[in-house]
């Protein structure tokens, strides 16, 4: 690995692993993958084609112990779900869905690894032409949230995706320079649109993988890879993340920054920063609620799509934001009060809330196990898997887990578990 000094002609020659050709015919398939079908509910033509080819290609010991786990955990996960909703006696069209939702997600993963194990040189074209599928299709058939506000809600996270992808696998030289101005670039944008979590995710994975390729972080690996890995990490992380809650909070409070943007995400943001625990909470309030909701079903859950209709749950719910300082709805909670539904706007709180302690235990199982590979290998990891990573973590906390995030999250750990197995191949045959 070899970086210039001179921020002029600054740049990383890409190792073996990092340089690939492009193929027509892959970005062609990515861009039919990434259609979405209604069929009862939503699923995406790359999903059914990946599990067929599971059901097609599947061997013997073809999968990794982590891959074979993630899908058994799969499974427990469906059936707690089919427990749920037969106590909850959930209606049949929501509880197919929730019950398949696994399945379907952990088969489409796995189908997608069994290509791309077979067709490594292949794969960053076809997630390519995910990405361009994908974003030609908010902007030519965006829904209600794209359409208010296109960038935040697709364009934005399309056009990094791209982005990341050309410079981690296609780029030969990648010039430094070009590598810090675009996510600055982009934190510039994303800000004036109202896109405030979005538009850190490339600056931070940017500091990250230049410390990475420079060699500084191999204390960062050995420390935090090992078997208390996670734990020293978050022992590290909770306190940094209560500090920047802190600032960003004071931040968000400033009459002279506020300035700066419409007087709708003004409000927004004031609105948010301006409750008892600072902008983190107002940002993704519901887990105030999903936490009770959690607690008081630990076991079984509330079924799939965890229908509040009573109404306890959303009354307590508005009831505690107001208490908190929290008097501005926002979007998730608003789609929560029109269905009827216990909010929760995350992967992992959706899986307890829905299934129960199983439902949730498969995401902490993924997310442990992938935060640990990567610190792992960390040194090796394009750009790519760096900015993905920590969209992942994110969206685990903070994303409701429909069908465009369950299709984006099995390419992206698709993508991940094959470079993964390159990687760990690579290293053994030099041993």
């Amino acid at each position: 690995m070899k970086v210039k000094l001179s921020m002029s002609n600054a740049s990383i020659t890409k190792s073996h692993f990092e340089r690939y050709r492009f193929f027509t015919q892959s970005f062609v398939f990515g861009l039919i993958a990434s259609q979405k079908l209604v069929l009862g509910g939503e699923i995406y033509i790359g999903e059914i084609l990946a599990i067929l080819y599971f059901i097609s290609h599947i061997k013997p010991r073809q999968f990794s112990t982590f891959e074979t786990r993630f899908f058994q955990l799969a499974l427990v996960w469906s059936a707690a779900q089919l427990f749920s909703d037969v106590i909850n006696q959930t209606l049949m069209m929501d509880s197919i869905k929730g019950v398949l939702a696994p399945i379907v997600f952990s088969l489409s993963a796995l189908g997608l690894v069994s290509y791309f194990r077979l067709n490594l040189n292949k794969m960053p074209s076809f997630i390519l032409g995910v990405a361009v599928g994908t974003l030609l299709n908010v902007i030519f058939f965006p829904d209600s949230f794209a359409q208010d506000n296109p960038w935040k809600w697709g364009v934005g996270s399309g056009m990094i995706s791209i982005y990341a992808i050309y410079i981690s696998f296609f780029q030969r030289r990648l010039k430094i320079l070009y590598l810090i101005l675009v996510p600055i670039v982009f934190f510039g944008i994303s800000m004036f649109f109202s896109a405030r979590s979005l538009s850190s995710f490339p600056i931070i994975s940017m500091l990250i993988y230049l410390k990475s390729r420079n060699g500084k972080l191999t204390w960062f690996s050995k420390y935090f890879g090992g078997k208390w890995g996670i734990t020293r990490l978050l022992a590290f992380v909770l306190p940094t993340i209560i500090v920047i809650n802190l600032l960003l909070t004071m931040l968000f409070t400033s009459s002279s920054v506020l300035s700066n943007f419409s007087d709708d995400a003004a409000e927004k943001y004031r609105a948010q920063a301006s409750g008892t625990y600072g902008i983190l909470l107002g940002g993704r309030s519901e887990i105030i609620i999903s936490s009770q909701a959690f607690y008081d079903s630990p076991w079984i859950g509330h079924g799939s799509w965890a229908h509040d209709e009573s109404g306890k749950y959303l009354n307590e719910y508005r009831g505690l934001k107001s208490q908190l300082g929290y008097v501005m709805s926002d979007a998730g909670a608003g789609a929560a009060d029109d269905l009827d539904l216990i909010p929760v706007h995350s992967y992992l709180m959706g899986g307890f809330v829905w299934a129960g302690i199983l439902g949730g235990f498969f995401w902490l199982y993924l997310l442990n196990q992938s935060i640990k590979s990567f610190i792992r290998h960390i040194a090796k990891m394009p750009y790519y898997y760096h900015l993905n990573i920590i969209l992942f973590i994110w969206n685990v906390f903070f994303s409701p887990f429909g069908a465009s995030a369950r299709w984006a999250s099995a390419v992206f750990l698709a993508s991940y578990f094959s470079y993964l197995y390159e990687l760990t191949a690579q290293s053994k045959n030099k041993t």
